[in-house]
């Protein structure tokens, strides 16, 4: 399936439901798409790039992970994004 930065985490999972996993062992903040209410509620509204700011990472970390599932990124396409800005602490 071809990926880029939009595409939601639930059209991921619906896709191949092992990206879970792979998901899940980028970050931390991750573990809760293990949680079948949280993934329900929160993959429908995240892209890979919502994610790839929500866990300090990147969106080429992502396609990293999804690549040995079947996902790819068009290399004619933009298929970077911005690095993560750094949250502020409250």
């Amino acid at each position: 399936m071809k990926i880029d930065q939009y595409t939601k985490i639930s059209q991921l999972i619906n896709a191949n439901p092992a990206v879970i996993e792979a998901i899940a062992s980028i970050n931390g903040h991750f573990e809760k798409l293990r949680n079948p209410i949280f993934r329900k509620i929160l993959a429908s509204r995240v892209t890979i790039a919502d994610a790839a700011k929500i866990g300090g990472t990147t969106v080429q970390r992502f396609y990293e992970k999804l690549g040995p599932l079947g996902f790819y990124c068009d290399e004619s396409e933009a298929c970077e994004s911005e690095p993560p800005t750094a949250v502020p602490d409250f």
